[in-house]
């Protein structure tokens, strides 16, 4: 039920605000107002005729994830002459790892961000724009939980999530690039039970970090918009 209630939020907003959104590149809409957000969740269903916009999954749910259907939903929308628009899964795990908490019960479990940016000794600037650094004479498991570790964290997650888009347009023919089309951030919390964790700061208690203890409010905040 959160999920689709974000769905049709997003959908809402996108149509009240459709006449002034920035202009991209589309074929003529089939009505002026109505639109569908598509993504992994319809994968092998039918989907309906397009409306005049389109907001795809790029993520399969969550960052660092892939929507399977990605290429065939941007063909789907471009055969309907709907503008395409894209939406990507943002988060702050604070990773490496996580606590993970099972709902129901007092027992926990380890949970690891594998794209977690932390790097030992050193970084390289070309995909850590922020220099996320772990010390390996340290047992520290709070070293890489840092402003700077969740900005190449995000940095990452965006650059991911272009690529991936990029590639499926022109898997699907089209003449532009995502550069040229409108994005949405898709803000979830996760969920114990739930594997497309979108994880935040503070926010989860299903997911508990090891520093959250020695963090202010503030700190965490600052965490979960760099």
């Amino acid at each position: 039920m959160k999920k689709s209630w974000l769905v049709r939020a997003i959908v809402t907003v996108a149509a009240t605000v459709a006449t002034v959104l920035v202009a991209t590149p589309a074929q003529a809409a089939i009505n002026t107002s109505d639109g569908f957000d598509v993504s992994w969740a319809q994968c092998g269903q039918t989907l309906p005729r397009p409306g005049a916009f389109s907001i795809i999954d790029v993520d399969g749910g969550r960052p660092f994830a892939t929507n399977s259907c990605l290429t065939s939903q941007i063909s789907w929308a471009k055969a309907g002459g709907s503008q395409i628009q894209l939406y990507a899964n943002t988060a702050n795990p604070g990773g490496p790892t996580l606590i993970r908490h099972v709902q129901g019960s007092s027992s926990t479990s380890n949970y690891n961000f594998s794209n977690w940016p932390s790097n030992p000794t050193a970084y390289d600037a070309s995909t850590n724009p922020r220099p996320c650094v772990e010390n390996l004479a340290t047992t520290d498991v709070y070293e890489s939980d840092t402003v700077d570790c969740a900005y190449d964290y995000g940095y990452q997650g965006a650059r991911s999530s272009y690529e991936r888009a990029a590639a499926a347009f022109r898997s699907a023919g089209l003449s532009y690039t995502p550069r040229s089309v409108n994005w949405w951030l898709d803000l979830e919390v996760a969920y114990a039970w739930d594997v497309y964790a979108n994880t935040w700061r503070g926010f989860d208690p299903e997911f508990s970090h090891p520093n959250d203890a020695n963090l202010s409010r503030a700190e965490m905040d600052a965490r979960n918009q760099a």
